[in-house]
């Protein structure tokens, strides 16, 4: 009889990269060198302790310690817990962080977002990191690290910035000047910055010739001239545009006018939109589809500056997108804006590619979600928030899920997030078929349905 083991080498690494819990993948590890060459990397590919995490800090000390023994591999760096700022032993920490990134010779990208936790020795031990190409920092450099510091990281790929103070913007045209033609994707995260605006936009642009992936987030002054100006030399074209918390006077219609007499938006793949819902005029609706029509649309999502479950999403401008867009869409996100059954209706039936879904429904609508969803044959990320939750959510949850097709991995309502499953059952009369069934979340990263709502 044929093992397990007499499977072709090749065909190791592509069941081993199904697996994502950290404990199962140890376990591999542990099986023999074929299934450790192949386990090891991902293992370590990222590292992820969070603060609410048992023995958190006993962790990201010992974590800190064996670094350097990971040089031969090219991880994820996140930045540590608060709690350690404080902490007796924030010295000694530091140190042994600076000492391990120093042997994490591949490293390749790091997110440091931690207000108050990035210095100037983190930063200088980063600069050692040849293979570095992202960058995520948080921009309060105030009695934290020296902002020149970050003009000597070069040739990055992917720069992102949360809450930047005035110095660090200052040098920002500088530092994207010295990234070349490398950078393609540039992030700014602010709460109510005033100083984000058109007049920084402009001054970037020149040395934006390829960035493929633009995100402004809660920069009231940016208006749609910024972010025209701010893709307008793009050479291939902008494949993922996040326009979310700008400017009261951003105008969608100017803006769509500009992207199509330029071209700028003919390669766009994904577009985020927050507005508020008292704004989704006519109006609006009609800019948002101009500013669209040569988009070969994938990812479409949308959010209402406001939680009021008395909004609704337009229906009519659903059924435009659909209709425009929807033989390519793989994603549609609809955040604090109800969606009726019918419109749900459309989306499922006029996406036959849709993967993830993540929309808001009454909760008197969350029992007929399942032959809806079940319209959807590629469905493999379902999330739905709800006014009220319903009492033993877990069954209702599984009610509907168990119309859904066989493709769904993941289902959520609310704070709730499961794996979705399948068991074997033999019927009485032979018959083999299968069920789902709900289980604990078991991957490190927290649910992107968690993260987006950003402004």
């Amino acid at each position: 009889m044929a093992e397990f083991t007499d499977l072709p080498l090749e065909i190791l690494p592509l069941i081993v990269q199904h697996i994502v819990k950290a404990s199962h993948l140890a376990a591999l590890c542990l099986v023999n060198r074929s299934f450790h060459a192949f386990a090891v990397p991902l293992l370590y590919e990222r590292i992820v302790i969070f603060p609410w995490y048992k023995d958190a800090k006993t962790r990201v000390r010992s974590f800190t310690r064996i670094r350097k023994r990971m040089n031969d591999l090219a991880p994820e760096i996140r930045d540590f817990p608060k709690a350690f700022l404080i902490s007796e032993k924030y010295q000694t920490l530091r140190e042994n962080c600076i000492r391990g990134i120093q042997h994490t010779t591949h490293l390749r990208s790091c997110t440091w977002t931690r207000d108050g936790s990035l210095q100037n020795p983190i930063l200088e031990a980063l600069q050692g990191c040849p293979d570095l190409c992202e960058l995520e920092i948080n921009g309060h450099h105030e009695d934290n690290y020296d902002p020149s510091t970050l003009m000597t990281f070069r040739n990055l790929r992917k720069i992102s910035i949360i809450m930047p103070s005035g110095p660090v913007l200052h040098l920002l045209p500088r530092w994207v000047e010295y990234t070349g033609h490398s950078l393609r994707n540039l992030t700014l995260i602010c709460k109510t910055s005033a100083l984000v605006n058109d007049s920084l936009l402009e001054e970037l642009s020149p040395n934006l010739p390829c960035i493929e992936h633009l995100y402004l987030v809660g920069c009231p002054r940016v208006t749609h001239e910024g972010v025209w100006a701010a893709i307008r030399n793009n050479l291939q074209g902008i494949l993922g545009l996040g326009i979310e918390g700008l400017s009261s006077s951003f105008d969608i219609v100017l803006f769509g006018q500009m992207c199509r007499k330029g071209g700028g938006l003919t390669n766009l793949k994904s577009i985020t939109l927050t507005t508020h819902p008292d704004f989704i005029t006519k109006t609006w609706m009609e800019g948002v589809m101009d500013l669209l029509s040569e988009s070969p649309l994938e990812m479409f999502q949308i959010y209402a500056t406001e939680n009021n479950h008395s909004h609704s999403f337009d229906p009519h401008l659903c059924s435009r997108l659909i209709t425009s867009h929807g033989h390519r869409l793989l994603r549609f996100s609809v955040h604090r804006l109800r969606i009726t059954l019918d419109t749900l209706g459309i989306i499922c039936t006029g996406c036959p590619e849709l993967q993830q879904l993540f929309v808001h429904v009454s909760s008197s609508s969350l029992e007929s979600l399942g032959p809806i969803l079940a319209q959807a044959r590629k469905l493999r990320t379902v999330h739905v928030n709800l006014a009220h939750r319903p009492p033993r959510i877990q069954d209702v949850a599984l009610a509907v899920v168990s119309h859904c097709s066989p493709t769904i991995v993941q289902f959520g309502i609310d704070t709730r997030v499961w794996q979705v499953s399948r068991e074997i059952v033999k019927q009485d009369d032979g018959i083999i078929s299968t069920r789902p069934v709900l289980n604990m979340y078991e991957n490190p990263e927290i649910p992107e349905q968690f993260l987006v709502v950003r402004a």
